[in-house]
């Protein structure tokens, strides 16, 4: 899936600068590594051209250079005793992240990205602003307005995709909602950050390893996926997603839940909780519908019995890859 030239090099690059930002105190040089990941993304953007990637790379590079913009005029005044500066910069991180109400420039490039690129944008391209975000809330500097965001987040990331049969926007609402989540968890603990991450990761690439492989772009063709055991999964890696017991999903939140009541944040697992079961609803609604759907002829995705098998045994492995992490 990522055995392009190009992939493998912007890998090496985002973990190198991963590495960086993690080990170093300087803003500046955290503030450089953000930036090279920026750079190196856009050229994935336009890997395989299509009618919708100049616009979406467009979009993509105006919103990430105004926060940029944003964030060097904070971190270049940034003190201790400046509120103003402080704020500035969680804004712009919160604007690279794609944190409602600073989302609408996610769903909008969604249409013209590649399934990989999309999983780069909605993994490895949030660890930065998220390991900036942490290392201001280390240094005393975060303010309490930060969970009206992580609110927002998760509500809007999940009643968005409730207007959408896209899989790519929808997808993307999925991204918004977990980010609130992933938020929540880095505000609390480090390590609980990374536990929510490597789940969600996993199961993240399950779902679009399935998608590319079968080529599927809308929720109307998963109905029509000839193998039903292939199909029922994808349909459950979606509960999953949104919090299903006993699946990984399940699991990730448990622990932020767990972890927000013993540090006294009860009141903000509410409205998480909420968003929670709004897609359990709308994701619960689609496998009725699947179930109750006759298959067609309209769209038979061209696959291989031993890639059937393959993209089983995948989801399998996102469904229940969370319990590994926890039990080591």
């Amino acid at each position: 899936m990522f055995l392009h030239p190009v992939y493998i090099s912007f890998f090496t690059i985002m973990l190198f600068s991963t590495l960086l930002m993690m080990s170093t105190n300087t803003w500046l040089i955290t503030w450089l590594m953000i930036e090279i990941n920026m750079l190196v993304f856009i050229p994935l953007m336009n890997l395989k051209k299509n009618k919708y990637q100049a616009e979406s790379a467009l979009k993509y590079f105006i919103t990430q250079v105004t926060a940029s913009i944003i964030m060097i005029v904070s971190i270049m005044s940034l003190t201790n005793s400046n509120q103003i500066n402080t704020t500035m910069l969680m804004l712009a991180l919160l604007l690279k992240m794609g944190v409602a109400p600073f989302h609408q420039w996610m769903p909008a490039i969604a249409e013209g990205l590649q399934w990989e690129t999309m999983l780069i944008l909605m993994i490895p391209q949030k660890i930065g602003p998220l390991i900036l975000i942490h290392q201001v809330t280390l240094s005393n500097l975060m303010n309490t307005n930060m969970f009206l965001f992580i609110t927002l987040t998760a509500l809007i990331g999940s009643v968005g995709g409730l207007i959408n049969f896209s899989l790519r926007k929808i997808m993307i609402y999925s991204s918004i909602s977990h980010s609130g989540w992933m938020l929540m968890s880095i505000l609390m603990s480090l390590k609980l950050w990374i536990s929510y991450f490597s789940i969600y990761s996993v199961m993240l690439m399950a779902i679009i390893t399935s998608f590319k492989n079968l080529k599927i772009n809308n929720l109307k063709q998963m109905f029509f996926i000839n193998n039903k055991l292939l199909k029922y999964l994808l349909m459950i890696m979606f509960l999953s997603l949104s919090g299903l017991p006993p699946f990984s999903g399940f699991l990730a939140k448990y622990l932020v839940i767990l972890m927000a009541g013993m540090s006294g944040y009860k009141l903000i697992v509410i409205p998480l909780i909420t968003a929670t079961l709004i897609s359990l609803f709308f994701y619960m609604r689609i496998i009725l519908m699947n179930m109750f759907t006759v298959n067609s002829k309209i769209y038979k995705p061209m696959i291989t019995k031993s890639s059937n098998k393959k993209l089983i045994s995948i989801n399998l492995l996102g469904l229940f890859s969370g319990w590994f992490f926890f039990l080591l």
